[in-house]
């Protein structure tokens, strides 16, 4: 049976620690809901593979065998970073707010 495959738009929600194959990332699409994405760590460090950090929006193509529980980074593109979120404290609390609100809502396939 052939995976699924989803192509959207994110939020980076949640960035867990990396273990030793995969980096895990908590993602907010206004289409999909919450979906969890990991994404394969590279041994030997590349300059083509890009790696979302926390509150970027992103482009992404996706892929799951188990019915889109788990979904498998095939390509990641940076739509915008926010990296000056860290500059101002209210920004980076807000931000966080809103992170745990959606990753807590339940709504989308990934709950």
């Amino acid at each position: 049976m052939p995976g699924l495959t989803l192509t959207t738009e994110a939020f980076v929600i949640e960035k867990r620690p990396p273990t030793d194959a995969f980096q895990t990332f908590g993602l907010f699409s206004p289409e999909h809901g919450n979906l969890l994405a990991l994404q394969r760590v590279s041994r030997k460090p590349s300059p083509t593979q890009v790696a979302p950090d926390l509150f970027d929006e992103v482009s992404v193509m996706l892929e799951s065998s188990n019915q889109g529980r788990t979904w498998f980074v095939k390509e990641v593109r940076i739509a915008k970073r926010r990296s000056g979120i860290g500059r101002s404290y209210d920004a980076l609390r807000f931000a966080s707010a809103l992170a745990i609100i959606d990753r807590d809502s339940g709504a989308g396939p990934g709950k």
